[in-house]
């Protein structure tokens, strides 16, 4: 598990605690210094089984995760997640990032439990406005 300890102060995502999950080294690194420059504090890790595991210890605000992974992919988390939310009843707000909007169609992903998605390669502007808008205490919650 990598962690941004050096996250501002201050900024448009100042406060929140995000989750990214990608099994590419380089995309973590880069979400993590954009949303870290943003304010947000991330602990990033490379699959999504690191991802149930870290969601022991933590609670993020908003969840990213790249959807084409080996092993458990995108959509397996998100559907873990809310199994999870209808048990617990709070909802974690999850994003998919995918280059593969082919294989992953935008039909398929609010059954799968995801808020929203983004397709790579992913601006700076995008990224950092779904994340604030969805740990918006006024963005919808989905019901469980």
């Amino acid at each position: 598990m990598v962690r941004m300890d050096d996250a501002e102060s201050s900024g448009p995502l100042a406060g929140l605690h995000l989750l990214v999950v990608d099994d590419n080294r380089d995309a973590r690194v880069i979400y993590k210094t954009i949303l870290g420059h943003c304010g947000a504090f991330v602990t990033a890790v490379a699959s999504a089984g690191a991802a149930v595991r870290a969601l022991k210890q933590i609670q993020p605000d908003v969840i990213l995760t790249d959807l084409s992974m080996p092993g458990h992919d995108g959509l397996w988390l998100a559907r873990r997640l809310r199994r999870r939310e209808m048990k617990t009843g709070v909802h974690v707000p999850t994003v998919a990032i995918t280059a593969r909007d082919d294989i992953y169609p935008r039909e398929a992903m609010p059954d799968a439990g995801l808020d929203d998605w983004l397709v790579k390669p992913v601006s700076h502007r995008d990224l950092v406005r779904v994340v604030g808008h969805l740990a918006s205490p006024l963005a919808p919650k989905r019901s469980a």
